[in-house]
Formats: structure tokens, sequence, C-alpha cells
């Protein structure tokens, strides 16, 4: 949930742009598939000297897949950013948008752009070849992490049900969320080590566990060579849903990379071209 008066500012087919409390270069939150906006709210609390904007993409929570046949999950984002009142200083971006972040930024970098931060991102390496195999892998492990995240959207709530109700609304979600989004995240996920992020100059965070699925350190080494500017940290203890269930680590990673000299750098640079 979100910690603080947030005010939506934009909407438009579908897209919404949420800003949080808190001044200073505007710092832009991206969710994953089946995700919202509001989970930001208390990773972005703790990176003060910020104005935060969260966005509500079209691969919400509950959405029907319906959006797909009016564009791309990249032409989607772009959208969104277009909505966003203040050119974006910070990215951050959480799995599936994460990855539909680097096909985003493949092209180049948006005007002023200082820093991105990808947590959990979901990155297939080119060589990993596309087999029967690995696609039903990857659908169990989306499954996985849909149960996952029905588990952090019923918060508190979720030990207190009685289990066979949590198993309804856990089928009632793959039942949605499978067959129409797994083709959706599959395909993103083939493409995205296809990006040519070689000359890609943005001081970028990936942040992941190192039993994320999404990103075994052996495709976490790969996105460090397809993307090396990327600063790549693995950490045993965080999960794919690290943003929010390790927020006090994961914001002082951040923060820490944020107050690197690259990074601080080109946010004062941005901060010097657009006064507030």
């Amino acid at each position: 949930m979100t910690d603080g008066p947030w005010v939506n500012v934009a909407a438009a087919d579908g897209l919404q742009v949420w800003r949080g409390p808190g001044s200073g270069p505007p710092m832009v939150a991206l969710h994953g598939l089946e995700d919202t906006w509001a989970n930001w709210g208390p990773l972005t609390a703790r990176l003060p000297g910020f104005t935060p904007y969260a966005l509500q993409l079209p691969w919400h929570s509950g959405t029907d897949y319906g959006w797909r046949a009016q564009g791309t999950p990249a032409q989607w984002l772009s959208r969104a950013l277009a909505l966003v009142p203040e050119q974006p200083a910070v990215i951050l971006a959480h799995s599936f948008g994460a990855t539909v972040l680097l096909s985003h930024l493949a092209p180049g970098p948006g005007p002023g752009l200082s820093a991105v931060v990808l947590v959990a991102p979901v990155y297939r390496p080119a060589e990993l070849t596309l087999t029967d195999e690995l696609r039903d892998r990857s659908r169990s492990e989306y499954r996985e992490v849909l149960r996952l995240g029905l588990g952090k959207a019923l918060g508190a709530k979720a030990a207190r049900m009685d289990p066979e109700i949590r198993g309804l609304m856990e089928q009632k979600v793959l039942d949605r969320a499978v067959p129409a989004g797994f083709p959706v995240f599959y395909e993103q996920f083939g493409e995205s080590g296809l990006q040519d992020l070689t000359g890609f100059d943005v001081p970028t965070l990936v942040l992941a566990g190192t039993r994320d699925a999404g990103l075994t350190p052996e495709r976490a080494a790969a996105l460090k060579r397809a993307m090396p500017v990327a600063q790549v940290t693995l950490r045993p203890e965080y999960g794919h849903f690290c943003h929010l269930e390790q927020v006090a680590d994961v914001s002082r990673d951040v923060d820490a990379f944020l107050s690197s000299s690259s990074a601080t750098h080109r946010i004062d640079h941005h901060e010097a071209r657009n006064p507030a």
C-alpha cells in the first residue's frame, strides 16, 4: 500500500499516472504483470529527494489482456510515459515492467534520463534456445509468481483466510491470467535478449535474488554482457517481490546506487536543465 497522499495526475486509455509525496527530480516507477502502481509506495517513501510517480499500466492486476490488440507492451509504456508531466530523471521497474523497459530503452534513453533501476527483471539470453521444455518451465514459474503476487495483494489477510477460500481465489486468478497472460509474458521474455543494449550509457542497477527463476545468476551474467553499463547485484535473501518483502534492504541498495558519482552527476545535471 502507499504511504502518504498519492494523487492521480493524468489518465488516458486505461493508463494512469499517480504522483506521491516528495520533491526533487522525478522518479517514475513501473509495475509488473498482474500488479498495481500502489505497490511502489513503501519503496519510494524510503527514497527521499525525488518526486515519485507510479504508472498504472495495461498489464495491471485483473486485466483481460485486450489491450494487446492495440499495441506492444513497449508501445503502451511509451504512451504511459508521455502522460507523466515531467521528464523522468530515474525510472524504477519491476519484473515484466523491467523487461518491457529494456525494449523501450534499447533505441536510446529519453531526454534527461539519469538512472535506471531494474528489480527482478525477467531475461532470456539470446543463446538460450526457446524450446517446449523452456516454455513449460516458464509457465510453471509464471504460475508461481502469480500465486506469490496474490499473497502480496492480500497482505496480512492472507494468514487469516480459510485455506479453501484462498485456494479458490488463487484458482480464479490462474484461470484468467495464465491462458491470456502467459503468451504475452513469454513473447516479451523471448525477445528480451535480442535487444541491442551495448551502447546504452545511462547508469543502471539490476537487483534480484540468486534463486529468482526469472534472472538466474547465469542469466544475470548474460544481461551484464549484453548491457555493459549495468551494475548487477544478486542477493540470496531477495525474492521476486523484494521491493515489497525486503523494502529496507532494497532501498539501501537503490539509495547507494543513486548516490554514486556517475548517477548523482547525471541527476544533478537533470535538475539544472529542468528547474522546478
